[in-house]
C-alpha cells in the first residue's frame, strides 16, 4: 500500500512538472527560444517552463527563423518588444501579451491580427502580409504604424491621437481619415484608391507621399511645416502648396525630389508662395502645368491653359508671348538677374548664353511664371 501511494505521488509530480512546460509545437520556434539571447531557458533543461516564460521581461527576437506556428507566445505575458518578422506565420495572437510596446511582424503571411488588448503598443510594423482589416482603435499610445504591402480596404486610426508616423502604401484603401491625428509628422499613403485626402488638421505634418491614387484636389496650405510632397500620378485639377514654407522643401526623408506633381493630366495652375522661385527650383511638373501666386478660383482649366503661351520653347533666339490683358512681362536668368521688363510680346534671346530663363507675365487676372530654355 505504501509503495502504491509513493508511486502515485511520483506520477502526480511528473504530470505536474510536464503541466508547467509551455506547449511549443513549432520546432523552429522552440529552438529559437531555447537558444535565445538574453537567456529564456534559465535552468538549461531544453524546455520553456511557464515560470520562465512568465518571468521573462526582455525583448523577444525570433526573426528569420522559418517559424510557421507561434503557439506558446501567449505564455510570455511581460515581454515589451516582439520581433518575429521574416517568418512564415499565417496567424498571430498577441492578446495575452498586454505589456507589448513594440511589435514587428512584417514579411509573413498573416491575414488576421488582433491588437485590441495591447493598449501599451507604441509601434506596429506589419507590412508585407495579407491583412485585409486592422483595428487599432484600442491603442491610444500608438505612435508608429507601418502597413505597407497588405490588402487593407479599411483603416481606422481615429482613436490614435499619438500617431506621428503612418505608412500604409500599396493597399486598397478608398478612404483615409486622419483628422484626429494632430501629432502626425509623416504620412505615406501612396498606391491606394484614395479619391480625397484632408490634411487640414495635421498642422505638424512634414512629409506627405500620396502619389498613385485618384485624388482630384489637394490643399496643403495649412501645413506650414511641410517640407516634402509627392502627389504625382493622380487626377488633380487643383493643387494649393502655398504654405509659406516652400523655400524649406528638402528631401532627406523620403528620398527623391522634395516636390513632385507629375502625371496629373488635368492640372494646370499650381498655387505656391513665389511662382518665380518654384519655377526655378521645382522641375517635377507636367509640361502643361505652371506655378502661380494666385490660381483664380472657378476659372475653367481650358482658359487657364490658353492664358499664357510662350514659343518656341526651347528657343535659339526669338520667343513670342501670347496672353490676354498683359500688364507686365519680366525675364530673368536662373540666378534672378533681370534681363527684360516691359510689355513687348517678342523678346530676342540670341545674345544671351545658353541655359534656363524665367519669364513672369502679369495679367489683369493673375501672375504666371514659366521656364524657358535657351539652346
Amino acid at each position: 500500500m505504501k509503495n502504491l501511494i509513493l508511486l502515485s505521488a511520483t506520477l502526480l509530480l511528473v504530470l505536474h512538472s510536464y503541466a508547467q512546460i509551455v506547449n511549443i509545437p513549432d520546432t523552429n520556434f522552440k529552438a529559437a527560444l531555447i537558444n535565445h539571447s538574453p537567456v529564456i531557458d534559465t535552468n538549461g533543461d531544453g524546455e520553456i517552463q511557464v515560470s520562465e516564460a512568465g518571468s521573462y521581461n526582455g525583448a523577444m527576437s525570433v526573426s528569420n527563423k522559418n517559424i510557421s506556428d507561434f503557439t506558446g507566445i501567449e505564455a510570455f505575458v511581460t515581454i515589451p518588444l516582439l520581433y518575429c518578422d521574416n517568418n512564415q506565420l499565417s496567424t498571430l495572437d498577441v492578446s495575452n501579451n498586454t505589456a507589448l510596446m513594440q511589435l514587428r511582424c512584417y514579411t509573413n503571411q498573416i491575414s488576421t491580427l488582433n491588437v485590441s488588448n495591447n493598449t501599451n503598443l507604441e509601434l506596429l510594423a506589419c507590412s508585407n502580409n495579407q491583412l485585409t482589416t486592422l483595428d487599432v482603435s484600442n491603442n491610444p499610445v500608438l505612435s508608429d504604424l507601418n502597413l505597407n504591402l497588405n490588402q487593407l480596404s479599411i483603416l481606422d486610426v481615429s482613436n490614435n491621437p499619438a500617431l506621428y508616423e503612418l505608412s500604409c502604401p500599396n493597399n486598397q484603401l478608398s478612404t483615409l481619415d486622419v483628422s484626429n491625428n494632430t501629432a502626425l509628422l509623416y504620412l505615406c499613403c501612396y498606391s491606394n484608391s484614395l479619391t480625397t485626402l484632408d490634411v487640414s488638421n495635421n498642422t505638424a505634418l512634414t512629409s506627405l507621399s500620396c502619389n498613385s491614387n485618384q485624388l482630384s484636389t489637394l490643399d496643403v496650405s495649412i501645413n506650414t511645416t511641410l517640407t516634402y510632397l509627392d502627389c504625382s500620378i493622380n487626377q488633380l485639377t487643383s493643387l494649393n502648396v502655398k504654405n509659406g514654407n516652400n523655400i524649406n522643401f528638402t528631401n532627406p526623408f523620403p528620398p527623391g525630389p522634395p516636390f513632385n506633381a507629375t502625371f496629373n493630366p488635368n492640372l494646370y495652375c499650381i498655387e505656391v508662395d513665389d511662382s518665380t522661385w518654384s519655377t526655378a527650383n521645382w522641375t517635377n511638373i507636367d509640361s502643361i502645368a505652371y506655378f502661380s501666386n494666385d490660381c483664380t478660383t472657378g476659372l475653367p482649366n481650358e482658359l487657364q491653359i490658353t492664358e499664357l503661351k510662350v514659343f518656341p520653347n526651347p528657343t535659339t533666339g526669338l520667343i513670342t508671348i501670347q496672353a490676354e490683358n498683359i500688364n507686365k512681362i519680366e525675364l530673368s536668368d536662373i540666378q534672378g538677374k533681370q534681363i527684360y521688363t516691359g510689355k513687348e510680346t517678342e523678346i530676342d534671346l540670341s545674345q544671351q548664353p545658353q541655359g534656363i530663363y524665367i519669364i513672369k507675365v502679369t495679367t489683369n487676372k493673375q501672375t504666371i511664371t514659366k521656364k524657358i530654355i535657351k539652346q
